[in-house]
């Protein structure tokens, strides 16, 4: 096989990206065909195999608000589980500006500075959807998006490793050494 045919192998193999696992505790799920429950680490969301690289947590405005409230020092310790992933990402079912539910007294700048402090020191993009339905798409979009780009980094590892098994062929070759297989 030629190295342009290798080159375009891991294009050519279509594989599934695997399923999108809920966490178990999740209080108001998304729905994803195919979808597995079981408890995850971290996060609400995730694919299977892949539980310790990527995790998306959804948050509702009224979730987010409590969350960063009275739910503070438990919502920390969750962001800090998450930073240690290759894809952290929080999604909120909510658009800009985060307007206050009601009965809640907690400063919207507040909360915006949290999230933008938080942000930064968790290494976690925060996603404002606009809606649950918009949340739902963009959680699955993020989820697929890192599968993609894994598979991607995973086929140049392997095109690395085939390169240099054929240049330290060729080199032998050059010098006239015997190779064996």
């Amino acid at each position: 096989m030629t190295p342009a045919a290798l080159a375009a192998e891991p294009a050519r193999q279509a594989v599934e990206m695997p399923p999108v696992v809920v966490d178990s505790r999740e209080q108001a799920p998304y729905y994803y065909p195919g979808a597995v429950v079981r408890g995850l680490k971290t996060g609400d969301y995730s694919l299977e195999g892949h539980e310790d690289q990527i995790a998306i947590e959804r948050k509702s405005l009224s979730d987010l608000y409590g969350s960063l409230t009275w739910g503070r020092e438990r919502f920390a310790r969750e962001c800090e589980r998450l930073a240690a992933l290759e894809y952290p990402a929080l999604v909120i079912e909510a658009a800009w500006p985060l307007r206050p539910p009601p009965r809640s007294r907690a400063n919207p700048r507040s909360i915006r500075a949290t999230l933008a402090a938080w942000s930064v020191r968790y290494r976690m993009p925060v996603w404002l959807a606009g809606s649950r339905e918009h949340a739902q798409e963009l959680t699955f979009d993020l989820l697929r998006k890192f599968w993609k780009q894994s598979r991607a980094e995973q086929a140049a590892a392997e095109l690395q490793a085939l390169a240099a098994e054929v240049d330290a062929r060729a080199d032998a070759l050059a010098e006239g050494l015997e190779i064996t297989p």
